[in-house]
């Protein structure tokens, strides 16, 4: 897991309410999801599940329904 964190700081961390809401806030900015995993420190599979699980509105959350097909 040192390994992870050491390209993913925040790997295996639990969301806090306010990385929800700025998670959703830059997909509806458009932001993408490699853009969005260097930002949280998680991995864009993690970025795509909890954009999923918040239902998200933007294109990496577009993305990530398309995926999760």
């Amino acid at each position: 897991m040192q390994q992870r964190r050491q390209i993913h700081r925040n790997t295996h961390t639990r969301w806090s309410d306010e990385e929800e809401r700025r998670l959703a806030q830059r997909c509806a900015d458009g932001v993408l999801t490699p853009e969005l995993s260097n930002e949280f420190g998680r991995t864009e599979l993690a970025i795509e599940s909890r954009l999923l699980k918040i239902a998200a509105v933007g294109p990496a959350a577009d993305q990530a329904r398309l995926n999760a097909l």
